[in-house]
């Protein structure tokens, strides 16, 4: 499930790769899938499974360390953050694919009546994740936490750069970076896994979940661009002290959504 401006930065360098799959589909498998041969090959595969989505996660530490490296060095160039974002998205999409052939193979050996009892199953437990997850955010907002992304950034803008030109410009674009990515997050929850029509699909098609892949994919694109002009606009309009002191503070902020 996404949830806000935070979760769907995390969702790019890492993570969204069970997307294919619905919410506690192996605690529903083995309650629902009585034949035990059968359970058992529907587990092992949703092991392997499982393996490849913690392989994935390994990895993107390593990932956001690089685009760290590169988003704090102001000789890094808009063609340097492309191709970075460039190797991200043909990573995740063979991933992908690894991901939706895991699913097929799975979702075969599981019978009709079985499938929706899963989903039932499944369901209520997403509608209790998604109010436990609301009662976070309520008791968060209460205590005035996780309310304004990027507030630790807009105050060292507005404490450092000293042109006040600049610095309406450098909180203007900050504002519309924000803006832009929660009317990106509201794409999103039309492709809730346990809500979108596709996904609940027994028997949806390999090229139909790729394509629905690829769109999250556009998202993140999108997202992506988002991040570049908001590191071209803070090198253009601010000088070495004003550059490392804000982009330090927004490299804190992005780290806190990516892990």
């Amino acid at each position: 499930m996404i949830v806000g401006t935070i979760a769907l930065i995390a969702m790019l360098f890492g993570g969204g790769l069970d997307y294919f799959f619905i919410d506690n589909l192996e605690k529903g498998v083995k309650e629902y899938v009585i034949e035990k041969e059968r359970k058992k090959e529907i587990l092992a595969d949703l092991k392997i499974s499982k393996k490849l989505m913690d392989n994935y996660n390994k990895e993107r530490k390593g990932r956001y360390k690089a685009f760290e490296k590169l988003n704090i060095s102001s000789e890094t160039s808009k063609e340097d953050l492309i191709v970075f974002f460039n190797g991200l998205y043909k990573e995740r999409v063979e991933y992908q694919e690894e991901m939706v052939n895991e699913r097929l193979a799975v979702l075969k050996i599981i019978n009709t009546d079985e499938w929706v009892s899963i989903m039932e199953f499944s369901t209520n437990s997403l509608e209790k994740q998604i109010e436990k997850e609301q009662k976070k955010l309520e008791k968060n907002k209460d205590k005035g936490k996780g309310v304004i992304p990027f507030v630790k950034t807009s105050k060292a803008i507005t404490k450092n750069v000293l042109n006040s030109e600049k610095q309406q410009i450098l909180l203007a674009g900050l504002g519309t970076m924000i803006n832009r990515i929660e009317e990106l997050t509201i794409e999103t929850e039309t492709m809730n896994v346990n809500e979108n029509a596709l996904l609940t699909d027994q028997n949806a098609a390999k090229e139909e979940l790729l394509e629905l892949g690829n769109s999250l994919n556009e998202i993140r694109r999108l997202v992506f661009d988002e991040l570049i002009d908001f590191h071209i606009l803070v090198k253009e309009n601010t000088d070495m002290t004003e550059w490392e002191k804000v982009m330090k503070e927004f490299n804190k902020e992005l780290s806190i959504t990516a892990n």
